[in-house]
C-alpha cells in the first residue's frame, strides 16, 4: 500500500480557521481604537482638534499644579466662607462710617441710597416687562406659524413638524449657547439626523404614490441662459438697462 503524501497526511484546515475569529476582525486595531477614542472625546467635549485637546489637557495639568493635594470642594467651601467675612467686614466699616456723619450727611446718604433702590426698583420692573412681552410676542408668532401650516392644504401632514421648526417654532437653534461648542455639535447632528429623516419622508411619499415629479416642458428659450446683448456696458445707464432685462426674463 502507498505511503499518503504530505500534502494528504496534512489535515485540513478550516476556512473560518483561516480567516481567523471574525470577532477580532471586526474589532478596530489597536490605533483605530485609539482614533475613535479621541473622536469622542473631542465630540464630548466640544474640542475641534488634536491641538484643542493637547491645550484641554494642559489646562487641566495647570490646575492641578496650582492646587496641588489640596481637595477642590473644600477649596470652594473656604471661598464662600470668606465671601462671608468680608460681607460682615464691609458692614462694619459702614456702620463706623455712619456713627461718624452728621445729620446732613446722614441725610443726603440716605437720600441718595433711595434714589439708587429705585432706580434699581424701575430696571427690574422695565426688564420684567420686556420679558412678559417677548413672551407674549413669540407665542404669537408660534401660534400663527401653526395655524398657517394646519391650515394649508398643499402641505403634507407628514411634513408640518418639519416645516414649523425650520421656521422657528420649537427650534432648539433658539435655546442653543453658542459659545458651548459641544452643545453646538449635537445639535448639528441632531439637525442633520432631522433632515435625513425629512428626505426619507419626501421619498416614501414619492413611493407611496402621493407625489409626483414635477414635470418640465421645454421652451424656445430658458431664461437666464442666453447672454444678454450688449454684454459688456459701456456706462452705468446701459449696465442698469442689462440688469433689467435680465431680471424680466425671470418674472415674465
Amino acid at each position: 500500500m502507498a505511503e499518503p503524501t504530505e500534502a494528504e497526511a496534512k489535515p485540513a484546515v478550516d476556512s473560518e480557521d483561516k480567516s481567523g475569529d471574525k470577532t477580532s476582525e471586526a474589532k478596530p486595531s489597536g490605533g483605530g481604537a485609539a482614533k475613535l477614542d479621541i473622536e469622542e472625546m473631542l465630540d464630548d467635549y466640544g474640542l475641534d482638534s488634536a491641538d484643542d485637546l493637547k491645550e484641554f489637557i494642559s489646562n487641566l495639568s495647570d490646575m492641578k499644579g496650582r492646587i496641588g493635594d489640596e481637595d477642590l470642594d473644600t477649596l470652594l467651601e473656604n471661598s464662600k466662607t470668606l465671601k462671608k467675612y468680608q460681607a460682615s467686614w464691609q458692614q462694619q466699616e459702614d456702620a463706623k462710617l455712619k456713627d461718624g456723619e452728621t445729620p446732613e450727611e446722614t441725610i443726603t446718604r440716605l437720600e441718595k441710597d433711595n434714589k439708587a433702590l429705585h432706580a434699581d426698583g424701575k430696571k427690574s420692573a422695565d426688564r420684567q416687562k420686556a420679558s412678559k412681552a417677548a413672551e407674549q410676542a413669540l407665542g404669537d408668532f408660534s401660534d400663527t406659524v401653526n395655524s398657517v401650516i394646519k391650515s394649508s392644504k398643499s402641505l403634507p401632514k407628514e411634513y408640518r413638524q418639519f416645516t414649523s421648526e425650520f421656521l422657528g417654532v420649537g427650534n432648539p437653534i433658539n435655546e442653543v449657547d453658542i459659545t458651548d461648542k459641544a452643545a453646538v455639535r449635537r445639535l448639528t447632528k441632531a439637525g442633520v439626523a432631522k433632515m435625513a429623516a425629512f428626505e426619507q419622508a419626501v421619498i416614501k411619499r414619492y413611493r407611496d404614490g402621493k407625489t409626483k415629479i414635477p414635470t418640465v416642458t421645454k421652451t424656445e428659450t430658458t431664461p437666464g441662459t442666453t447672454e444678454p446683448k450688449d454684454a459688456n456696458p459701456k456706462n452705468l445707464k446701459e449696465a442698469k438697462r442689462i440688469m433689467m432685462e435680465s431680471v424680466g426674463a425671470f418674472v415674465k
